[in-house]
C-alpha cells in the first residue's frame, strides 16, 4: 500500500486527490477492516487486531504530510479500538517498523544531519540490513 499511494511534496503544493488517496488507503482501510472484523470477535469474546503502521506514526518527516498524518491517525485509532474492546477479550496493537538499511535509505542518509536523525530514530543503533 505504501508504494501505491505515496506522494512527497510541501503541504502548500500537496494535491488534494493524493491526500485523499493516502488517507483512504491507510486510515480508512484500517477503520473498515476493524469495523467489519469486530462483530465476530465480540461475539466469540476474543480476538487480536494488529495494525502495521510505521515509524512515521510517531516521528514525522518533512514533505510527507499525508502519510505521516495517516500513520499518526492509525496509531490513535488503534489505541481507541483497544480501549473500547479491552473488557470484551479483544486486544488491538500497532507494529511500527523503523527504517531498514536499503540503497534508498543509504542515499537519503548521506549527510551527517540525516545520519544523526536516523540513528536517533533507531536509538543509536545501526540500521539493519534486509535479509
Amino acid at each position: 500500500m505504501f508504494v501505491s499511494c505515496f506522494h512527497r511534496s510541501p503541504i502548500e503544493d500537496f494535491p488534494v486527490e493524493k491526500w485523499d488517496l493516502v488517507n483512504d488507503v491507510i486510515l480508512k482501510g484500517t477503520f473498515l477492516l476493524t469495523k467489519h472484523a469486530l462483530p465476530a470477535m465480540q461475539k466469540q469474546k476474543k480476538g487480536r487486531i494488529i495494525n502495521i503502521s510505521s515509524a512515521h506514526g510517531r516521528i514525522p518527516d518533512a514533505y510527507k504530510s499525508a502519510y505521516c498524518a495517516a500513520k499518526f491517525g492509525q496509531v490513535g485509532f488503534t489505541k481507541v479500538t483497544a480501549l473500547e474492546n479491552a473488557l470484551k477479550g479483544i486486544t488491538c496493537n500497532t507494529i511500527e517498523p523503523g527504517p531498514v538499511r536499503t540503497e534508498l535509505i543509504d542515499r537519503k542518509t548521506t549527510t551527517k544531519t540525516c545520519r544523526t536523525r536516523w540513528n536517533n530514530c533507531r536509538r543509536g543503533s545501526k540500521l539493519p540490513h534486509p535479509r
